[in-house]
């Protein structure tokens, strides 16, 4: 898990440098929430949101005027350039923690090999 301690603050340690943003990932459908995979950028005021399997889509919320997430200002006018600078964020964030993660339309994370043991060893389904 990527993060920073947070000792300094709770000691009250003045200047200490803190994070502006941080990046999230969810991959949890179709689970209860059913909520479709996706990885997005939270700042204190924005949440910018990439859902990446088909189709792609991105939304993006201003959580000062809008807590409750219900005005998609993503391709609206006026918000293409924090649009922009949010996903060079997301990009940057997943470069800084090394977030290489391919998800497969079936659920399957790509890295996976499904298989099954037998005893002489693993089958391979193909």
């Amino acid at each position: 898990m990527q993060g920073k301690s947070m000792l300094p603050l709770a000691e009250g340690k003045s200047g200490v440098a803190w994070r502006k943003d941080w990046l999230y990932e969810y991959y949890e459908y179709p689970g209860f929430e059913n909520v479709r995979p996706c990885r997005g950028v939270r700042t204190q005021r924005y949440k910018f949101i990439h859902f990446f399997t088909e189709p792609e889509e991105f939304e993006l919320y201003d959580l000062e005027k809008d807590p409750d997430e219900t005005t998609n200002l993503y391709g609206k006018p006026g918000y293409e350039e924090l649009a922009a600078h949010l996903k060079e964020r997301l990009a940057a964030l997943r470069a800084e923690t090394q977030d290489t993660y391919e998800y497969k339309p079936s659920g399957i994370p790509a890295h996976w090999e499904l298989g099954v043991q037998t005893e002489s060893g693993l089958k391979q389904n193909k």
